[in-house]
């Protein structure tokens, strides 16, 4: 039955090796290797060859966030130290009472409406600003900006 269904799963195949090539050759997804076995070991990011099995599932995306998530805690709360236990009481609170009613998924934004609208006008200062759109990471300052106004006032709602 397989069989049957080999030039399908051949061209599904094909069709991966090309999203992960041009993945692999636009962007090296440096935090997501260091979450994923054998990219440290072989010294090589996700697409480049760093990992024994390739994954095309939606996993990626949660394995995607959780590196940007890492890499906003170390740098807020350790490099920076901007972000502290005192400081992050009410968010707790707020977190708690979206998942104690049910809630899903939150995505917290960390920047000021002043950092956004100054990077629509300085882009070459903003180059490694980066925003969550609906489940992956985009560079701020490339994107259209009917979408980055939209950004600032979904970011900043009642702000």
């Amino acid at each position: 039955m397989l069989l049957r269904h080999k030039p399908t799963i051949d061209r599904f195949a094909v069709h991966k090796y090309l999203n992960y090539k041009i993945a692999g050759e636009n962007a090296p997804y440096l935090h997501l290797s260091l979450l994923l076995n054998d990219c440290i070991a072989r010294g090589k990011a996700t697409f480049e060859g760093g990992v024994r099995y390739l994954n095309a599932s939606s996993e990626m995306f949660g394995i995607i966030s959780c590196a940007d998530s890492l890499t906003v805690i170390k740098t807020l709360v350790y490099d920076e130290k901007k972000l502290f236990k005192g400081s992050m009481d009410k968010v707790e609170a707020v977190l708690k009472a979206f998942y104690d009613n049910d809630g899903v998924q939150t995505n917290l934004c960390v920047i000021g409406k002043d950092d956004l609208e100054n990077a629509m006008v300085h882009p070459e200062n903003y180059q490694n600003l980066l925003v969550r759109i609906g489940g992956f990471s985009a560079r701020f300052v490339t994107l259209n900006p009917v979408v980055q106004r939209e950004i600032i006032e979904r970011t900043t709602y009642g702000a």
